[in-house]
């Protein structure tokens, strides 16, 4: 049997799409040492300059243990981005391809040709059952959309990625049905903007949103201090007063028959996870990359209420500067971007991610130490920081530059911020017991198996070392309760008390 050495680069939604071209290249059998390989594939990320330089020095090298006779095709973000210049000057690839064929790659390979599509690759309902799942026997990324219709200053990819092109409803729920008929239970939902998901398949209102102000009915109430997930109690939304915050909780039904009503013709992503949450196998689910102005408290209420999402809020801010979030063509103001945020936090058990960009044109020191200011004020539990990259195709590119020395020193202040909140984040779990859903072997090796909670998402969050069990013979992708017994150095230690029910 031919073997096949696949990369994949970049963000977990190009993840999915190598996972659709294993899918159509089930006869090859994978190898992990390329110089076996008879086809050698990189899906490529091109979204900023560290990722493209990634991307290179990963086809150079496969190149040069290419044995004879194989092909090295190249596609992805990078390719589609960059077409002409690196058929130009990558003459070591035997295949390129865009962002638009991941479903024809087998026909490529066997047709040595290249491919370029025009239209970006959106998930087919015939391929959703022969995808191959990788790194997980228990979780699964979904997409639900490719493109994005935001103008984001510093961002290229509407410019090789198109508009926003969502999956039908009733596409994304067959395929999570067949992955949880395939074992899977944990799922995290994705896209480019994924609060933004169905607002390019709506009939009326085209261009605009047609959610309903919930405000009134959401500055009358106040969540229920209820049982945090982690089994803790808690006082929930201190940090806001009474009027704004939501009055729901997991798995109660605060929206009335007239509201369901109003809203069973919509196609958003609160109508996704309400279709979600119904099939049966699905024990948890998140959404990642919510973006503030898509976002509104009908839609954070939904997740709240839901008994099968996490609260768990991934939400990029990039900024908190209104200088710098009108520079950047965010959208949303400081304020509204604190009154989402402050929702979230109030939900029993919050989980809080986000990310944001150091050094964009225009950020003076008093910007970046109102961004310093907020993060350490603003209990995050994960936090990822980016310096600006200078990309073309972008307002920003043409905006007089940040010397890189300087973003270089705001970069290293804004890290140590992010490590100190991601750890005092960690350190609330200490002796807890809450389940935990074994991975398998940990990055630390043989002698600890890694863990999560089911709130956290598999690949972005962390792990948690197991390193003594009361249980014999843990399964992977199996649910146990678990004791956190400590924090040490940046990782968590916890072990296993007993096998959870209903796995």
């Amino acid at each position: 049997m031919a073997k096949l050495h696949l990369v994949s680069l970049g963000c977990n939604k190009n993840l999915v799409d190598s996972e659709i071209m294993l899918g159509r290249l089930q006869n090859y059998e994978l190898t992990d040492e390329p110089a076996n390989a008879d086809v050698m594939i990189v899906n490529t990320c091109g979204f900023i300059a560290s990722a493209k330089q990634e991307s290179i020095r990963t086809i150079l090298k496969l190149s040069e243990q290419k044995k004879s006779g194989a092909l090295l095709v190249v596609t992805g973000c990078l390719m589609q981005r960059y077409k002409d210049e690196l058929m130009r000057e990558l003459p070591e690839v035997d295949i390129f391809s865009g962002v638009g064929d991941y479903d024809k790659i087998d026909e490529m390979i066997l047709k040595k040709q290249n491919l370029f599509s025009p239209q970006t690759y959106l998930q087919s309902p015939a391929l959703t059952s022969s995808r191959v799942i990788t790194g997980s026997n228990y979780h699964a990324y979904v997409k639900i959309s490719e493109g994005c219709n935001q103008k984001c200053s510093f961002c290229a990819i509407p410019s090789f990625k198109g508009r926003l092109k969502s999956r039908s409803i009733d596409d994304i729920e067959a395929e999570v049905r067949g992955l949880v008929a395939r074992g899977f239970y944990d799922f995290s939902f994705i896209a480019q903007d994924s609060s933004s998901y169905g607002r390019d398949l709506r009939h009326s209102n085209k261009g605009g949103s047609n959610f309903k102000d919930y405000r009134d009915e959401l500055n009358s109430a106040v969540f229920r201090d209820g049982q945090n997930f982690d089994g803790s109690r808690g006082s929930a939304g201190d940090k806001i007063s009474a009027q704004s915050r939501l009055s729901c909780g997991k798995g109660s039904s605060s929206e009335s028959a007239g509201d369901e009503k109003a809203h069973e013709q919509d196609i958003d992503l609160v109508a996704l996870i309400k279709r979600i949450e119904k099939i049966r196998g699905v024990k948890v689910a998140r959404v990642l990359y919510l973006y503030p102005t898509s976002t509104d408290e009908r839609l954070i209420r939904t997740i709240v209420d839901s008994p099968v999402f996490a609260n768990y809020f991934d939400m990029p801010i990039q900024h908190i500067s209104d200088k710098m979030l009108s520079l950047m063509k965010r959208g949303a103001s400081a304020a509204r971007i604190k009154e989402l945020l402050n929702l979230m936090q109030s939900a029993p058990g919050a989980f809080l991610r986000t990310g944001v960009i150091v050094g964009h044109p225009g950020e003076t020191d008093v910007e970046f130490d109102e961004l310093c200011d907020f993060l350490q004020e603003f209990k995050f539990d994960r936090i990822s920081a980016f310096a600006y990259s200078k990309e073309e195709d972008t307002a920003s590119f043409a905006m007089p530059q940040i010397p890189a020395r300087t973003i270089s020193h705001r970069l290293n202040k804004i890290e140590k911020i992010t490590r100190e909140a991601i750890a005092s984040s960690m350190r609330t779990l200490v002796g807890k017991k809450i389940p935990l859903i074994i991975e398998g072997a940990s990055s630390e090796g043989e002698f600890f198996y890694g863990a999560k909670p089911l709130s956290w998402d598999k690949d972005i969050d962390g792990e948690i070392l197991i390193n003594e069990s009361y249980v014999q013979n843990l399964k992977a992708g199996g649910l146990y309760e678990c004791e956190i017994t400590e924090f040490a150095g940046d990782r968590l230690l916890a072990r296993v008390l007993k096998s959870s029910q209903g796995r």
